[in-house]
């Protein structure tokens, strides 16, 4: 009896896992510690005078692209929108953003820019 019950323990196990490797490769895991709860868009007051898109490396997963967009949206006047699969980030502007900024408000967070290109109206 006791080995019918470690073998079903054992089974439910095996589901388990593979269940969580699946999204975990598909980037629907919380590799990253995050949770799967989308992050509301930040609303920008004003016209948007421009766009900037970001091409990011290390993001592996939603939680990461979460935690991208959160960062870059802290910046006054700036809205992100991450496009996991593309590994960039859209960010949106009311007023002219530098490429310094960006690059600070995902400096020391474990994600590096490999470029930033305009798009749109001039920043």
């Amino acid at each position: 009896m006791a080995t019918v019950v470690i073998g079903a323990l054992l089974a439910v196990g095996l589901v388990l896992a593979l269940r969580g490797a699946v999204k975990h490769f598909r980037g629907q895991g919380g590799c990253c510690g995050g949770g799967d709860e989308p992050l509301p868009e930040k609303r920008l007051e004003g016209p948007i005078t421009g766009r900037k898109i970001v091409y990011i490396e290390g993001m592996r997963c939603e939680s990461c692209a979460r935690r991208v967009a959160f960062l870059l949206s802290g910046m006054e006047g700036t809205s992100a929108r991450v496009e996991l699969p593309e590994k960039r980030a859209v960010v949106s502007f009311t007023r002219p953003v530098r490429d310094e900024e960006i690059r600070a408000a995902l400096a020391d967070s474990g994600y590096e820019i490999a470029a930033i290109e305009q798009e749109g109206a001039s920043a």
